[in-house]
């Protein structure tokens, strides 16, 4: 597992000094987007991370996050993989808590920290859940048709019942009576 956890003082140096942090993240640093990937072979894709810390303007520190990578989602049109490109770019100013988060002039672009501590992996992981379609589907549905899916047209969809013992009751009841006639 990588070390995506910053303390509040190595934040604040960090944040000074203007430095860039650049790592990768597997698939398993962000569980809740492992979920969302189509296929096993996809459990190893990497997405490439660049932090750039400031000193805010607000007093707080800030950072620029920027995520790379392709990923394979599942459509929910067929279920097969669609292809997804992750390029995410976003500023975020770091907060000790809700309340310094409110007195900023953009409160929406802030990250709170979570017990003087600052995890990388849960916060790139938030952002590009957000970022994400909220349901992926291929371009065309013929893209779908063509990777094996039906189509949920209902005008063009018979259904088809099955009974089991319908032709049984047939059989016993035609059996019975031809007994009896030759009889």
């Amino acid at each position: 597992m990588l070390r995506t956890r910053i303390e509040a003082g190595e934040l604040g140096e960090l944040a000074v000094a203007g430095e860039r942090l650049q790592m990768r993240l597997g698939v398993e640093d962000v569980p809740r987007l492992a979920k969302l990937i189509a296929g096993d072979r996809e459990r190893g894709k990497i997405l490439d991370l660049t932090v750039d810390f400031d000193a805010g303007p607000e007093g707080h520190p800030r950072m620029r996050l920027a995520v790379d990578g392709d990923l394979q989602l599942r459509c929910q049109r067929c279920l097969q993989a669609v292809p997804c490109s992750i390029e995410l770019t976003t500023q975020l100013t770091v907060v000790d808590d809700d309340e310094q988060a409110e007195s900023l002039a953009d409160p929406f672009d802030s990250v709170v920290m979570e017990a003087g501590v600052l995890d990388l992996a849960i916060v790139t992981e938030d952002e590009i859940l957000a970022a994400l379609p909220m349901a992926p589907v291929h371009e065309s549905e013929q893209e779908c048709v063509e990777l094996g899916a039906e189509l949920t047209d209902l005008e063009n969809r018979t259904e088809q019942t099955y009974r089991p013992f319908e032709s049984l009751a047939t059989m016993v009841a035609g059996g019975g009576r031809s007994d009896r006639r030759d009889k």
